[in-house]
């Protein structure tokens, strides 16, 4: 659940406040270091370090997608969090994976929102109506064109493209660029290699 707080003076953790609009700044002010914070429409939102189910299914995803990528010789880049993705000073979020095109010029230290073409979610319920809706919308407004989130407590996974959203699917499809062949996952078998069962998942 997102979190509205305020930025603390020295290093201390954030305070609770209503209100308060979060930037970039406060945000790189924060000391923990262990827990991935986002900015979303100037609210502040923790997310605390992934689990190890978790870590396998990124894992899996970045060299199913990187393997797909070369396969289609296409200039980009798949990055794993934590990464920013900048989409104004009061828009910050890391996406547990995402596709980009590549940019070798662009500032190293982040990718700006108008690279990112696929944007991916690994979620669980603490996060679920956060990945879901929020960020969905964030990143909808934002002109990403595909998102995906896989829900590791019930194996579900959520696709939502230019054309519309669709829930519980059992293969995620993406085309990485017009004309190019579309990368597609296997949602059981994705599971199944990263080890998760997802009714023993949490």
């Amino acid at each position: 659940m997102a979190m509205v707080l305020t930025p603390a003076a020295g290093p201390r953790a954030p305070t609770p406040s209503p209100g308060v609009v979060w930037t970039r700044a406060h945000r790189d002010a924060i000391p923990d270091e262990r827990s991935r914070w986002e900015i979303i429409d100037g609210v502040l939102c923790m997310t605390p370090a992934p689990a190890t189910p978790h870590q396998r299914i990124v894992l899996q995803l970045s060299v199913l997608l990187h393997a797909a990528i070369e396969a289609r010789a296409l200039p980009l880049d798949v990055m794993p969090a934590p990464v920013d993705v900048w989409g104004s000073d009061e828009d910050v979020v890391q996406p547990d994976l995402l596709v980009c095109r590549r940019d070798d010029a662009a500032d190293p230290g982040h990718v700006d929102v108008g690279r990112v073409l696929l944007a991916i979610e690994i979620t669980s319920p603490r996060s679920r109506a956060r990945d879901l809706r929020r960020k969905s919308d964030w990143y909808r407004r934002h002109g990403v064109p595909a998102y995906w989130v896989i829900d590791l407590e019930d194996g579900s996974a959520t696709e939502r493209t230019e054309t519309g959203r669709r829930r519980a699917v059992p293969t995620l499809v993406w085309r990485p660029a017009p004309g190019a062949e579309p990368v597609t996952v296997d949602v059981a078998v994705l599971l199944e290699r990263a080890r998760i069962r997802p009714s023993a998942t949490r």
